[in-house]
């Protein structure tokens, strides 16, 4: 363990990155790739490309799209994302979706049409990487 971080393993102080932004303007890609490439170029972290992942919440959800699309994650998980260009994301990232049918602060349709998009773009390539979309009904 380490000093200060009570029973947490080893491996996962040496291991294991969780950086976590906020905003109060949205997210833009350009932004989004800077930080993660500050983060691996600058800050020297050696972060496997393909065990990065991005996630966010509404405002991050949209950020999450965003951050996809710069081609620098894995797999994305937006939720119940406010907005963003799934469309822009390559097929070659993995994306799971999540948005409850009755949010009444972020309508579902931004994730039911980001799953469509993204079922559209992916339906001719047999290469592409795994899409699901969870939907909560209630």
């Amino acid at each position: 363990s380490g000093a200060g971080l009570g029973d947490t393993p080893i491996s996962l102080l040496r291991n294991f990155v969780v950086v976590s932004p906020q905003t109060d303007h949205g997210w833009k890609a350009r932004e989004l790739a800077a930080l993660t490439q500050s983060l691996t170029e600058q800050a020297h972290l050696k972060i496997d490309p393909q065990r990065r992942y991005v996630t966010g919440v509404s405002m991050g959800g949209a950020g999450t799209i965003s951050a996809a699309a710069t081609g620098l994650f894995a797999a994305a998980v937006p939720v119940c994302a406010a907005g963003g260009d799934a469309g822009s994301i390559d097929d070659s990232i993995a994306v799971w979706l999540f948005h409850g049918a009755n949010d009444v602060i972020v309508g579902s349709e931004y994730s039911d049409d980001a799953h469509l998009t993204l079922q559209k773009k992916r339906k001719s390539n047999p290469r592409a990487a795994d899409l699901k979309y969870t939907r909560y009904e209630r």
